[in-house]
């Protein structure tokens, strides 16, 4: 008796290792988080890791280039006009941006969450009256009323941090109050009511937990347009004062050299391009993330 030949399974082909690592990074933002990651150390610990004095310069080296243009590993990113080593600037200025946008960050979604929740929650003339004020805040030119204020109360770290945080609240204030419509509609918020708890209670308690995910995605993604705001008004000169090395006044500064020292100018042009934008690669994958519906993972 002839044993029957059996068929070969089939062959499932595993994917390359060229297309795992694809894949991975098209899931994963690896290269945005590493350069955040990048950044936060090195503003952290930009005392001990900068070669240079980022305010003192030294006239018989200014104007250098950076390596691999002409330049040597004593300045890596060359030097500016007067002397100062850029490389140790930029990772000053990475530590003004940071920590300049962390805390407006942190002021405005506050803010934004609080005046959004009460707004949703109560509804009715509240709600029309704070939406208003959001339709106010959105039509004013911010660069003109940062420039008076500016012109008022003169320019500094706090001044500038307050005029950001009171222009950029309304966004949050309005994602807000489209998840507290939904939410305060659910039974858990129903059964608070029917308990005694108070509105304090209940929209600090049951309802803002619920938009966490919204919470952190709103502020990632605005934190790159915090960076870029102080950025500009530094370039047009109302930003953070000097002598703090700060990107946008960097970039103000080395436009007049531009033709003869690009790098004064072009080199926290990049920083300032990469830290934004991954941000806001960050953002979309988290809010991809988050929701459901958009999850790819």
């Amino acid at each position: 008796m002839q044993l029957e030949q059996q068929e070969p399974l089939l062959r499932i082909d595993q994917p390359s290792l060229i297309s795992r690592t694809f894949t991975g990074f098209r899931r994963w933002p690896y290269i945005p988080a590493f350069i955040l990651v990048v950044l936060v150390f090195a503003a952290i610990a930009a005392p001990l890791i900068s070669p240079y004095d980022p305010v003192k310069g030294d006239l018989r080296a200014r104007s250098k280039p950076p390596i691999g243009f002409g330049g040597t590993t004593e300045h890596l990113f060359g030097t500016d006009n007067q002397g100062r080593d850029i490389f140790s600037r930029i990772i000053h200025g990475a530590r003004v941006s940071i920590s300049f946008a962390a805390i407006t960050m942190l002021l405005s979604v506050a803010l934004g969450a609080v005046i959004g929740a009460v707004s949703g929650y109560f509804g009715g003339h509240i709600d029309e009256t704070l939406m208003r004020l959001v339709d106010l805040q959105n039509a004013l030119p911010f660069i003109l009323a940062a420039l008076v204020m500016v012109g008022v109360f003169g320019a500094s770290f706090t001044t500038l941090l307050i005029i950001i945080a009171i222009f950029s609240w309304g966004t949050t204030a309005r994602q807000i109050r489209g998840e507290i419509l939904q939410l305060k509609q659910m039974d858990y918020v129903a059964l608070a009511r029917v308990a005694g708890a108070s509105s304090p209670r209940i929209i600090f308690q049951h309802l803002l937990p619920g938009v966490t995910n919204t919470l952190i995605v709103v502020a990632t993604l605005g934190t790159g347009q915090i960076i870029l705001t102080e950025a500009t008004l530094s370039f047009l000169g109302v930003g953070i004062p000097p002598p703090k090395p700060a990107w946008g006044s960097m970039v103000a500064f080395g436009r007049n050299y531009i033709d003869s020292a690009w790098w004064i100018a072009v080199i926290p042009g990049v920083a300032i391009a990469l830290v934004v934008v991954s941000l806001n690669f960050l953002g979309d994958w988290l809010r991809d993330y988050f929701d459901p519906r958009l999850r790819q993972i």
